[in-house]
């Protein structure tokens, strides 16, 4: 169970109908990530974590501050780019290390 519909109404005053647009948004996003993920990976695995980890760094401060939903939806973008890359990122990286470990 997420605690986002809480926060939205919180914070954001969302409404019920306001949250399920905002949650679909965030779906299509995941989407979109998953598919933007695969022209991002031509760097090294390092290099993408190190960023993804910086820019989900500063995207995660300035939601703290955020008191629009205008801007909460600007800022879906990066963050939800960077879970994605992330994840990819990991898996990677994880599966790398395995492989030599086991076939080597």
């Amino acid at each position: 169970m997420s605690a986002f519909p809480l926060i939205g109404k919180e914070q954001f005053g969302l409404t019920p109908k306001t949250n399920g647009m905002l949650m679909s948004y965030i779906g299509g996003l995941v989407i979109f990530a998953h598919l933007a993920v695969h022209f991002l990976n031509t760097a090294s695995d390092k290099r993408l974590i190190q960023l993804a980890m910086a820019v989900m760094g500063g995207a995660l401060v300035a939601l703290s501050f955020m008191k629009m939903v205008e801007m909460l939806l600007i800022f879906m973008v990066p963050m939800i780019l960077c879970i994605g890359l992330l994840r990819t990122t990991f898996l990677s990286t994880i599966t790398k290390v395995l492989c030599s470990c086991y076939f080597t």
